[in-house]
Formats: structure tokens, sequence, C-alpha cells
């Protein structure tokens, strides 16, 4: 995928898309028991694409995706580097400037879930897409946490008409 090139990120992402994503990394992932190590790790591969997309200028590829080479696709060990790498820039630029982030835990997330997380995200593009359809993302992190975590655990979210409405009569 290249910023501006004849095959670049799907920028017509809709919630539903992100939904689907969610929805399978919920069978993937947190299948059996939903986890918070899970969850983080997976934060901080979304931060990283986030950084990618932001940061790719136009005309160069991105980096986070699955390359190529020979009609192989890389590594799940080259992926995962460099999706830990994007991740520690996008810490320092969006997070904190000068700390050194705790990095994916290949204990916890591995290197073949990076793989499937960057090939279930690489073509979508989350910060066009939200620009394009509202709260992408937050979409996204609903869909996991409703699948996966906080029915499980009797944790209910207050739907988002719900908290615009309160928030509008609050005036904040």
């Amino acid at each position: 995928y290249v910023n501006g090139g004849e095959r670049d990120l799907k920028i017509n992402s809709t919630q539903a898309d992100f939904r689907a994503v969610a929805n399978s990394f919920h069978n993937e992932f947190f299948g059996e028991h939903p986890d918070n190590a899970l969850f983080v790790n997976l934060v901080k591969c979304l931060l990283a694409k986030i950084y990618d997309e932001r940061t790719t200028k136009r005309g160069k590829e991105y980096t986070f995706q699955v390359k190529y080479r020979n009609g192989r696709p890389e590594k799940s060990l080259v992926i995962f580097e460099t999706v830990n790498e994007l991740y520690k820039e996008a810490y320092s630029r969006y997070i904190e400037k000068g700390v050194s982030p705790d990095e994916i835990d290949p204990k916890e997330f591995s290197k073949e879930k990076v793989k499937s997380a960057v090939q279930a995200l690489e073509s979508l593009s989350i910060t066009k897409g939200a620009a394009l359809h509202g709260d992408v993302i937050g979409a996204f992190f609903e869909e996991i946490l409703r699948s996966g975590f906080k029915q499980d655990k009797g944790m209910y979210f207050t739907h988002s008409n719900l908290v615009r409405f309160i928030i509008e009569a609050l005036d904040l």
C-alpha cells in the first residue's frame, strides 16, 4: 500500500468494517478467555498503525503492512519488529517524549498475532475513515469490549447517543 498511490488504503472504511475486524479479533485472539494483556498489546498495534498513516509521506509505502519478496510474505518476526518500532515512535510522539515505552510483549501477544493484526488492518485507513464516517476506532473498541470483556464480566457500555445527550445537557 502506497500513500496516494494506485493501491492506497481504503478511506471509505465504515464503522461496520471496523466492527467486522474487531469481531474477527475477538474470535482469533480473545476466543476462550479475554485477557487485558492481549488488549493492551492490540492497542499498541493500533497506535503504530495510526502513527504510520499520519507520518507516511505521499508516494511512499506504508510501513504497517505485510510486504512480499519473491511472492512470499515477510516473516512474523520481521513484521513484529517493524510494528514495535512504529509503536515506540508513536509513543514518543503522541504519549510521552523521551520515555522508553513497554514494547509489544511476544509472550503476551505473539509475533504471529501481530502479523495477523497487521493483515486484518493494513488495507483500512483508521485516520481517514474516522474523518469520513465518525468514530471508527470507537466502534472497533466497543465491539472488542462488547464481545470479549464487559458482558462476560457483567459490565456494559452506556450507548453513545445517551452519552452525547448527557454531555449536551450538562453543557460540557
